[in-house]
């Protein structure tokens, strides 16, 4: 007790000094819980944005994260319809299955040739509605509700590509994104004739909606080493938040990319 008395004697002897001193045991308490909040709050978005554009779990073919990128038909899944049917039926992993989808990842060449301009893309394939179910996973709790993908409701040709492969491929005005200015001879390359060989692949692709300028053509290699092509209406630019990613950035339908890739059994 005595103790107790003591040391409330000393606190109040010189009270600015113990009013600056509880002062500051407050304001670095309080620094601590923001800056953690802050932390964790970063986690869980970075969490949250990883589940809804991935998933919890991605199955690959052993050797695809590390040469799938560069060879998707050899690394792809065959009948991966049988995978999905095993992970909906297995007895551990059903109760906690939402939704199981493939994706087709691969890489080919954009081209707006009716502009002379083309450039390497990153192309992924996806079945729309099961990417927009995914998107509703928000076990954080986070304001705010998704926005479903800009290739909802759209035809099987359609393809939504990043900002910077629209700047690019001098595309920016027809799909009316901002504050993306067109190289200085742009003019000079506009209307340039399709190379024979890529207009040999294109002379088969007939577009089912007629959207004007912002029809592409994408060159890939199909799953025997031989060229293929797809001729994709672009109904969206969209910013993909990293600039590499944004600058490469190719989203179509499943369907197309199988067809594009020549192998519908595969997905990776």
């Amino acid at each position: 007790m005595k103790t107790f008395s003591l040391a409330a004697r000393n606190l109040l002897r010189n009270r600015r000094r113990s009013l600056t001193t509880l002062f500051a045991m407050i304001l670095g308490a309080l620094t601590v819980l923001l800056f953690g909040g802050y932390s964790r709050n970063i986690t869980y978005g970075l969490q949250t944005g990883y589940v809804q554009f991935g998933g919890h779990l991605q199955i690959q073919r052993d050797g695809y994260f590390l040469y799938g990128a560069g060879n998707p038909a050899v690394y792809g899944i065959a009948d991966y319809e049988k995978i999905i049917d095993a992970v909906k039926r297995d007895s551990v992993l059903a109760p906690m299955v939402t939704i199981v989808t493939p994706t087709l990842q691969l890489g080919g060449i954009a081209g707006n040739f009716s502009a002379g301009v083309s450039r390497t893309v990153f192309a992924r394939g996806t079945v729309v509605d099961d990417q927009n179910y995914m998107r509703m996973w928000n076990d954080y709790g986070f304001p705010g509700r998704p926005r479903p993908l800009a290739l909802s409701n759209t035809p099987a040709d359609a393809g939504v590509i990043g900002t910077g492969v629209a700047r690019v491929l001098q595309l920016c005005a027809p799909l009316d994104v901002k504050n993306c200015p067109q190289p200085p001879a742009a003019e000079e390359r506009a209307g340039k004739a399709l190379p024979n060989d890529i207009a040999a692949l294109a002379a088969g692709e007939k577009s089912t909606t007629q959207t004007g300028d912002t029809r592409i053509e994408l060159l890939a290699a199909s799953a025997r080493g031989a060229p293929n092509v797809a001729a994709l209406n672009i109904v969206k630019a969209e910013n993909q938040g990293i600039k590499e990613f944004d600058d490469v950035y190719v989203g179509l339908h499943l369907a197309q990319a199988q067809r594009l890739h020549a192998a519908r059994s595969w997905c990776s």
